[in-house]
């Protein structure tokens, strides 16, 4: 089952409580179709934090704008870490959107990344700012 939502009318605060509550609401398996007006990848690997629950995200043009996206919820998470997979994503936003995540982690939260390619430059990048916490 699909659920539909737009989210280009609402508030930064906005989007995130109602996309964390459109995706509580529907069932394992089940899918939204998302249209916003900015990048949801924050939100939603802090949504499988917070709610120990897998879901997985498809861009239809992972550059346009506005963004859509498809989110399907799945089981909950077998370790403690959310995922996001920037396999899609243009370098630059790839960049953009990882820097965003990891500056909202809190202590002993992380994710695991989805990459085509190494991911040291990154790695030490966060390590020059961020120093030890980064692992």
């Amino acid at each position: 089952m699909a659920t539909e939502l737009d989210l280009r009318e609402h508030s930064e605060d906005e989007h995130c409580r109602t996309l964390f509550d459109t995706l509580s609401e529907i069932e394992t398996g089940d899918t939204v179709e998302v249209v916003a007006n900015r990048d949801l990848d924050l939100h939603l690997v802090r949504y499988q934090i917070e709610r120990d629950r897998e879901i997985e995200w498809t861009y239809a043009d992972p550059d346009a704008e506005p963004r859509e996206l498809t989110v399907a919820k799945r089981d909950p998470l077998a370790a403690d870490l959310g995922t996001i997979d920037v396999r899609d994503l243009k370098p630059q936003r790839r960049h953009e959107a990882l820097l965003a995540i990891f500056d909202e982690l809190g202590a002993d939260e992380g994710f695991v990344l989805h990459n085509d390619h190494d991911p040291k430059p990154l790695y030490h990048e966060l390590r020059s700012m961020h120093g030890d916490v980064v692992d």
